[in-house]
């Protein structure tokens, strides 16, 4: 790993977060405000003109400031790289949490949506299109904000400081809408809204829409991933979750969603409200715990004296027989059911103990060969001239009579 450097321009270096493959990032200091920024160092190289689209999509960038988009403070060259300088968030992608939880219950994905939501149609608002829309460029924060990241192909439609070349496919395959696929300069504020479509499925189901060895493989599998849709949601999924996917997953761009805008206005109220659901920021500090190699707390026991069953040591001692163990855990919705569980089991078996008895073998022989005895007596009469005639000390006794 190549040495980490003291300082690049006026920000000093303390550490690496990682290397893409158009850039590294690095973490630094701000000189005079001490707070902590994100150094981006792009590593691809080009003309002039590469060099003056970057320049202008940098002040681009830097005109954004919305609370779910990553910003974007300074742009500079130090010797022969150019640097972006951007905001710090305290967090981990998306696509990590995904990669650990599986499919997200369908408030959460909701939740997340309509902050995604809301960062496109800002940028869209600004005429920008993103065009790598997906998991691992939204950030969850710590402190539960939602952020877009990653601009790095965004462009603005119909501008001329697009570089890309035409029939050029510019973005990741799996998460890039049809026209996108076939020519990248074709990409607009819809087909942002089909790389939502595709984040909120995979949110839902846990699974990919659709899989590819190449974006031609992918381009020739959507028709089938699109039509198959409705199949692989979770089977009671709300019908709002149902239309935004039809809305934005559509093979036709034109009768897509518009743009962010238009799709805030389906996710209903509780993809607007301002805090998280309670389980995902229970689940992203659990992430964020195995993230920095701390393991999660074990349960913790403590000794409760029983107040109302007084021991030898007088009432309120302390008694291994009559003391109660209180987990920390116990407000745990699963660590309560099994206590009750095991409390309940334990109150059935010694209900069981007290109402049953159990007959000897021999006695119920007995029993077996009188009831047959009556049965024959009702059928063959003579057999059996009385059965439990009283006497007159009120004592039942068996005759017997031979005919």
């Amino acid at each position: 790993m190549p040495k980490l450097p003291v300082s690049i321009g006026k920000y000093k270096i303390t550490g690496r977060l990682g290397k893409g493959g158009m850039s590294i990032l690095y973490l630094a200091e701000h000189p005079s405000l001490g707070t902590t920024v994100v150094l981006k160092k792009l590593t691809l190289k080009g003309d002039s003109a590469h060099r003056e689209r970057f320049r202008r999509e940098a002040t681009l960038m830097m005109k954004l400031r919305h609370e779910n988009v990553v910003g974007v403070y300074d742009h500079f060259k130090e010797g022969g790289s150019h640097y972006l300088v951007m905001e710090f968030v305290d967090g981990r992608p998306l696509s990590e949490l995904m990669a650990r939880e599986g499919a997200l219950p369908e408030v959460e994905a909701r939740w997340l949506a309509g902050r995604i939501e809301k960062a496109l149609a800002h940028i869209h608002s600004r005429g920008i299109v993103h065009r790598d829309l997906k998991p691992s460029n939204v950030l969850l924060g710590r402190d539960g904000g939602v952020k877009l990241g990653d601009f790095g192909i965004a462009f603005t439609p119909g501008g001329d400081d697009d570089i890309t070349s035409e029939g050029t496919a510019l973005g990741t395959p799996t998460f890039m809408a049809p026209e996108q696929l076939e020519d990248a300069r074709g990409a607009d504020e819809r087909s942002d809204m089909w790389s939502f479509g595709v984040c909120l499925f995979e949110m839902l189901t846990g699974r990919k829409f659709v899989t590819g060895p190449s974006p031609a493989a992918v381009r020739e599998a959507l028709p089938a991933a699109v039509k198959t849709m409705s199949y692989r949601l979770p089977p009671k999924l709300p019908r709002r979750e149902h239309r935004l996917l039809r809305k934005t997953l559509r093979m036709k761009s034109e009768t897509r969603l518009k743009d962010g805008k238009a799709a805030l206005r389906l996710i209903g109220a509780s993809g607007h409200r301002d805090n998280p659901p309670e389980s995902l920021q229970i689940r992203l500090n659990k992430l964020l715990l195995s993230m920095e190699g701390v393991s999660e707390p074990t349960p913790k026991a403590e000794i409760i004296p029983d107040k109302n069953r007084p021991d030898e040591y007088g009432s309120g001692g302390l008694s291994s027989l009559q003391s109660l163990f209180k987990s920390s855990f116990s407000s745990s919705p699963r660590f309560r059911k099994e206590v009750v569980s095991k409390k309940g089991t334990a109150e059935q078996k010694k209900a069981k103990k007290v109402k049953t008895f159990r007959i000897p073998t021999g006695m119920a022989a007995i029993l077996i060969a009188f009831l047959a005895v009556l049965l024959v007596s009702s059928v063959i009469p003579g057999v059996w001239s009385a059965v439990f005639r009283r006497n007159s000390y009120g004592v039942f006794k068996l005759k017997l009579v031979y005919p």
